[in-house]
């Protein structure tokens, strides 16, 4: 126990450099290995270069991290069929060795905090970008720099170094030869850079889908989106790969969309409370979004001393689930308490 430090967070925010791997195309529910695999299976990958493609990932059962089904060459051998000698499948059924081609693209996610490997699957691009790290009840200074109303707006870390050092970290990029085959492993999810039409820069961004020669990308370091020419896109260095995104992804806590709904005079007010303004931010929890492939956080904004939150309740309308009931139940009575067909809905 005297043997073991706190992880500064400079080193939490590096991803590891080894990951969990296991033979792809054999499943331990239909066969086993022969005694003999275990030997034979070290000495032809111990100090070897590898070639290594991933098809996919799932949650290992005892190690608390993923782990990646894969194919291995070695030698210019692929290692899966080398092995298949040493299989014994349930009642002889035939194992089947996939290649990237034919496998469907998977999202990556995991629920842990440490950064998992940028493993790239076969000929599609499915790297990912880290997810911010917040600590909790610790508040945070933002601008909004996307804002569309109180259950759908984005945050940018007030640190503009960081973010001048990302721009040109991009536009170096940027100037960069275009590989004519990188637009064909994009696909929904897949970092990227793109030259937005507005200011001429290069920025990161995350592929939405590709409409016809376009694509259409949210620009992760803003949140804003916007379509992009084909040619107008390139790829990410790894430096660039590594840094969190400037920006992220947010709701107002307290207020629940399935128990009430926004007045229309909010989009207004809520916009111009918050533009241009610094705020001090409080991360409560995090979902995933189901139209935008990012998380969400849900958080209490501070500006000027006040909490927006509250400002913004005189602008919601809860459901008045009492006065539901109450009708319902009158025109229960109304028809001479007849046998019920259902159950109420709150």
């Amino acid at each position: 126990m005297k043997n073991v430090r706190s992880l500064p967070q400079s080193l939490l925010e590096k991803a590891p450099q080894a990951f969990l791997c296991y033979l792809n195309g054999f499943d331990e529910s239909r066969g086993s290995w022969n005694d003999e695999v275990y030997d034979d299976f070290y000495s032809l990958l111990v100090d070897k270069p590898l070639k290594l493609t991933m098809f996919k990932m799932d949650d290992h059962s005892e190690a608390a991290v993923p782990q990646y089904a894969v194919e291995l060459e070695c030698d210019g051998a692929v290692v899966n069929a080398a092995m298949q000698k040493y299989w014994k499948p349930v009642a002889k059924e035939c194992v089947s060795i996939e290649h990237p081609e034919k496998e469907a693209v998977q999202d990556i996610q995991t629920e842990t905090n440490m950064p998992h490997p940028n493993v790239c699957k076969g000929h599609v691009n499915i790297c990912t970008y880290k997810k911010p790290n917040f600590s909790k009840n610790k508040k945070e200074e933002v601008y909004a720099s996307c804002i569309v109303q109180p259950h759908f707006f984005w945050c940018q870390y007030a640190n503009p170094e960081e973010l001048s050092e990302v721009s040109t970290l991009a536009q170096e990029a940027g100037q960069m030869q275009q590989d004519m085959m990188f637009p064909e492993t994009l696909g929904t999810g897949s970092p990227c850079l793109a030259l937005f039409s507005s200011d001429k820069l290069w920025h990161r961004a995350q592929v939405i889908r590709r409409v016809d020669n376009a694509f259409s990308v949210l620009f992760i370091d803003f949140g804003n989106e916007a379509d992009v020419d084909i040619k107008n896109v390139r790829s990410l260095p790894q430096g660039l790969l590594e840094k969190a995104p400037q920006a992220f992804l947010c709701s107002l806590n307290g207020f629940d969309e399935s128990k009430g709904s926004w007045n229309d005079k909010v989009y207004d007010d809520f916009y111009n409370l918050l533009v241009d303004k610094p705020l001090k931010l409080t991360v409560f929890n995090m979902n995933d979004h189901s139209e935008v492939a990012a998380p969400q956080y849900a958080v209490e904004l501070e500006c000027e001393g006040a909490v927006v939150n509250t400002l913004m309740e005189k602008y919601w309308k809860g459901l008045d689930t009492d006065h539901a009931l109450e009708e319902r139940l009158g025109s229960v009575n109304q028809d001479e308490c007849q046998p019920l067909q259902g159950k109420f809905k709150s």
